[in-house]
């Protein structure tokens, strides 16, 4: 059975009427709303998009399609959930080989001596969470609708599918909100800023850590929302620890990659100098490979000398074309898989050739 086969079965079943089994959902616009399965929340924050066929939530960062749902929520392989995705279309099908290679445990090499003291995150409360995940839902409804900024971000190697996928948002004008009311100390009498612009969230183990927001171009370029942590942002965020990770500067060059559904992770770490946490730096040192793909510039250069010289397995990766950043590249060629293959192991290239470079 090939992807096309594969992707028939999917598109032959309702995804609203295969969740609402187990979850309550309640249409809101062209989306479905109901209590995340994945985790415990109050406030519906678990989307599903009838059209594209797919489910986010806000609150956990938890996404994919009917076939990966079957996976999450019933714990079952790509085999089982495939089958049973299969039985709901009324189509037989026969497996003969082993699920991809996304599915599979990964053998990495024993924890190398750690040669920095990287610090613990520190999460944001429930009450900001909450208040979080209701901006977000709101900006992203508002990009879906917005096709001047949907353009800019198709630019950038994020098509509408991707910006769904990773939770992306539009803020259209600059707002402000009591940071009491957030759960945040709000004895200096000031408001809570959201500058207008696009909204990023970033998770970890299921849970919103962070929202950046990428301003329009003219201003400071970068914003992050008070209360969120100060952690980079990483896919995938949680327990699962890919062969090989990506290091990149911004969060946008980042979901462009992951956008890919590659088997590489990705790390942005917002900046040229910040550096891991705990948690994640105990994963990039469990992980085979690092392309340190910082910017292409002094800062980045001088940064990536820093990743050399903490994890033995990290290689420098270079832009051809002039390109300054990933973002550069692929507005200069369009071929960001080209570039990432070309930087991969041969063993993971050949691979990467085979599987076509989709998660399926």
């Amino acid at each position: 059975m090939d992807k096309a086969d594969i992707e028939r079965i999917k598109m032959a079943v309702d995804i609203v009427a295969l969740i609402s089994e187990n979850v309550s959902l309640q249409r809101k616009g062209k989306y479905f709303f109901g209590l995340c399965p994945f985790h415990e929340e109050k406030t519906p924050s678990f989307a599903v998009d009838p059209e594209r066929r797919r489910f986010r939530c806000y609150g956990c960062g938890a996404s994919g399609d009917a076939l990966e749902y079957l996976e999450k929520a019933k714990g079952l392989t790509f085999q089982e959930a495939l089958r049973e995705l299969a039985g709901r279309a009324g189509v037989e099908i026969k497996i003969s080989s082993p699920g991809p290679v996304f599915n599979r445990p990964l053998t990495v090499p024993e924890r190398r001596k750690e040669v920095f003291s990287p610090p613990a995150i520190e999460f944001p409360n429930k009450i900001w969470r909450e208040h979080s995940v209701k901006f977000l839902i709101e900006s992203h409804l508002e990009l879906m609708e917005d096709k001047a900024v949907l353009r800019y971000l198709g630019g950038r190697g994020i098509p509408p599918g991707t910006a769904e996928m990773f939770g992306l948002g539009w803020n259209s004008k600059d707002g402000y909100r009591d940071r009491g009311a957030w759960g945040l100390d709000a004895t200096s009498g000031k408001s809570l800023y959201l500058p207008a612009g696009i909204t990023i969230p970033s998770y970890r183990d299921r849970m919103l850590v962070r929202i950046r927001i990428r301003r329009r171009e003219g201003e400071s370029r970068y914003f992050i929302v008070a209360g969120s942590a100060s952690c980079p942002m990483v896919f995938p965020p949680g327990e699962t620890v890919p062969a090989i990770y990506v290091i990149v500067e911004s969060e946008l060059d980042a979901i462009m990659i992951a956008g890919l559904q590659t088997p590489v992770g990705v790390v942005a770490t917002g900046s040229a100098f910040a550096k891991p946490d705990e948690a994640l730096h105990e994963t990039l040192s469990r992980a085979k490979r690092l392309l340190i793909a910082l910017d292409n510039d002094t800062a980045g250069q001088n940064a990536a000398r820093w990743w050399l010289d903490i994890y033995d397995h990290a290689r420098r990766v270079a832009f051809p074309d002039g390109a300054k950043d990933p973002g550069e590249l692929y507005q200069k060629t369009g071929d960001i898989m080209g570039w990432l293959n070309e930087n991969l192991p041969e063993r993971l290239r050949r691979r990467e050739r085979r599987e076509g470079g989709e998660k399926i």
